[in-house]
C-alpha cells in the first residue's frame, strides 16, 4: 500500500497557526481550501480517501486543528470554527524568531555546554544530551533538536515520507547534518529501551513529556 505523499497532521500545524495570525474565526472549510492551496494539492491529492470514504486530507487538517485545541494554541469560538489564544500567538511569535536566526547562532547555541545539574544528561550518549534537549517551554515538551523548535519526531516524520538529508538542509537553514543523526540515534535509543524520552532535558525544568496528541 502506497504511502500518502498529504502533509501530515502535524506538518499542518505551524501553517494552521499562520493562517489564523489574523486573530479572527476561521471556518474548516476554509482552513482546508486554503492549507491546500498553500501546498498546490491537486485534485488527485484532494480525492484521497480513508477507508471510510472521508478526505484524507480533511481528516489531517481536523487532527491538526484538534491538537492545536489540546495544547491550548486556538479555541473554539462555536462549531466549526476556531480561532488563536494568546498562547497560540506567543507559540507562533517564538516558532517565527527561532526561524529567523542564523546557521552560525543556532550552531553556538547547540554547542553550549550543559549545566551540571542535569543528573540525566550523563545517562545518555553524549552526542544526544549535546543536541537533544526537552524544555517544556519549547514544542510542549517534546523532545526538540537544542537551539530550535524543530521536535525530533517532525524529523524522523519527515525522513519516513522521503525526504533526504538534502533537503532537509535546504528547507530548515538551522539545521546541521549531525542534528538530523542525532535525530536518528534518538529515536534509536528509545526503541531499543536504551533511553527514556525524559532522560534529555533543560536543566532546572520539569522533565515532564507527555506523547504526542497529533503527529500527522
Amino acid at each position: 500500500m502506497a504511502v500518502s505523499s498529504l502533509p501530515t497532521s502535524k506538518n499542518l500545524e505551524f501553517p494552521l497557526l499562520q493562517l489564523l495570525a489574523d486573530k479572527r474565526a476561521w471556518g474548516i472549510v476554509d482552513i482546508v481550501d486554503a492549507l491546500a492551496a498553500q501546498y498546490s494539492l491537486t485534485e488527485v491529492d484532494l480525492a484521497e480517501r480513508l477507508p471510510s470514504g472521508q478526505s484524507r486530507f480533511y481528516h489531517r487538517c481536523n487532527w491538526a486543528r484538534l491538537d492545536l485545541k489540546a495544547a491550548g494554541l486556538v479555541e473554539f469560538p462555536k462549531r466549526g470554527y476556531l480561532r488563536i489564544t494568546e498562547r497560540g500567538l506567543q507559540e507562533l511569535h517564538e516558532c517565527r524568531s527561532s526561524r529567523e536566526l542564523t546557521r552560525e547562532e543556532h550552531q553556538r547555541v547547540r554547542d553550549e555546554p550543559a549545566a551540571p545539574k542535569a543528573e540525566n544528561i550523563a545517562k545518555t550518549p553524549r552526542r544526544l544530551s549535546k543536541r537533544i534537549v526537552i524544555d517544556p517551554n519549547i514544542l510542549m515538551g517534546k523532545p526538540s533538536i537544542r537551539g530550535t523548535r524543530l521536535g525530533v519526531e517532525f524529523i524522523i516524520d519527515l525522513l519516513a515520507h522521503g525526504w533526504s538529508e538534502a533537503e532537509l538542509l535546504e528547507n530548515y537553514p538551522s539545521l546541521v547534518p549531525e542534528d538530523i543523526r542525532a535525530c536518528l540515534a534518538y529515536a534509536s535509543a528509545v526503541v531499543a529501551k536504551d533511553i527514556q524520552t525524559t532522560s534529555i532535558h533543560t536543566p532546572g525544568t520539569n522533565p515532564g513529556y507527555s506523547p504526542s496528541l497529533n503527529a500527522g
